[in-house]
């Protein structure tokens, strides 16, 4: 049987490649008229993904938070599993 923490990871890896890709196909939109993504806006986001994998890794060096993260996967992956029944 795979883990929940395994799931959960392939879960979340399918959304981010999905999302990944629709932001690349789909311009931005900003009050409901489509803008293409400045320099700027790339700038910004991969500022913001830097800082997201930064917590990311200290998340993953804290036992006591990895522990809580695996336990609220588990419950994550039950609720969705429960959802499309």
């Amino acid at each position: 049987m795979v883990s929940a923490s395994i799931t959960f990871n392939i879960i979340l890896n399918k959304r981010f490649q999905e999302s990944a890709m629709s932001s690349v196909i789909q311009p931005c939109t900003m009050g409901g008229t489509k803008m293409k993504k400045t320099a700027e806006d790339r700038k910004w986001e991969a500022e913001d993904d830097l800082r997201t994998l930064a917590r990311a890794e200290e998340i993953k060096m804290s036992p006591e938070r990895m522990k809580a993260c695996k336990a609220m996967a588990k419950q994550k992956i039950a609720e969705m599993a429960a959802a499309t029944k």
